[in-house]
């Protein structure tokens, strides 16, 4: 009869890289595919709308106006001003009002707090008007691709990107004296490590540590010791 430690050394030499593999792709899991998601409803987005505005600026950072900085996803100069556009790649239904400070999303039997994107939208359009000021028109969109259904109803402020991209093809032109704020929003906006960091920074001290993306690291570290300790332990054995 074979003793449980022959087993659990059998398991381990056969099937040790596999324990090893399931962490790190779990982990990977946790940390990567929400901003995947989040990476692919902006691309989507951008490309409906490609073409459509006069001047387009993506993934920018800004200053926030209280000292700290802002991402915005997506700056459009249109014939009805500058644009500022937030995108969600949401899944399941949504539930939630313009006023809410949350959302509930529902995936199946599971329900999920969310923050409500026009709260914070409403954030990156005071960035925008704190450099422009009101030279220009400012507009905020939050625009929700993805296969998200919302059974109340859209809260005003929320579209899908077809309909922003219809409103886009509907204007004019620009006017002339709208070009110099473009220019300098343009200048304002930073796309460097350092600033980026710094907003990762900002959003922790805000809103706390993102403890999914913590337990995937964690994960990933270890699963790779894991790794790192199996193939040591199969050379010496």
């Amino acid at each position: 009869m074979i003793e449980s430690s022959q087993l659990l050394e059998i398991f381990w030499h056969h099937g040790g890289w596999v324990l090893s593999a399931v962490f790190i792709l779990s982990g990977l899991k946790l940390v990567a595919v929400p901003k995947l998601k989040g990476a692919i409803g902006e691309v989507a987005v951008r490309s409906r709308l490609k073409g459509l505005a006069s001047e387009e600026l993506h993934d920018c950072i800004l200053p926030d106006g209280r000292g700290g900085l802002t991402q915005i996803d997506h700056l459009y100069l249109t014939g009805k001003g500058i644009r500022v556009v937030e995108t969600k790649n949401f899944g399941g239904w949504i539930f939630g009002s313009a006023k809410q400070k949350t959302w509930t999303q529902r995936l199946g039997r599971r329900s999920i707090r969310i923050q409500n994107p026009l709260r914070q939208n409403w954030g990156h359009i005071q960035a925008v008007k704190a450099i422009v000021g009101d030279r220009v028109p400012v507009h905020g969109h939050v625009v929700v691709g993805g296969r998200a259904e919302f059974p109340k109803g859209m809260p005003e402020g929320v579209q899908r990107p077809r309909a922003l991209a219809s409103e886009f093809r509907a204007e004019g032109l620009p006017l002339p004296e709208w070009t110099k704020p473009w220019q300098e929003l343009r200048a304002a906006t930073r796309g460097d490590a350092s600033a980026r960091k710094a907003h990762r920074a900002g959003l922790a001290r805000k809103h706390g540590v993102d403890s999914a993306a913590s337990v995937g690291m964690v994960m990933i570290g270890a699963g790779a010791a894991l790794g790192a300790f199996y193939l040591f332990s199969v050379q010496v054995g």
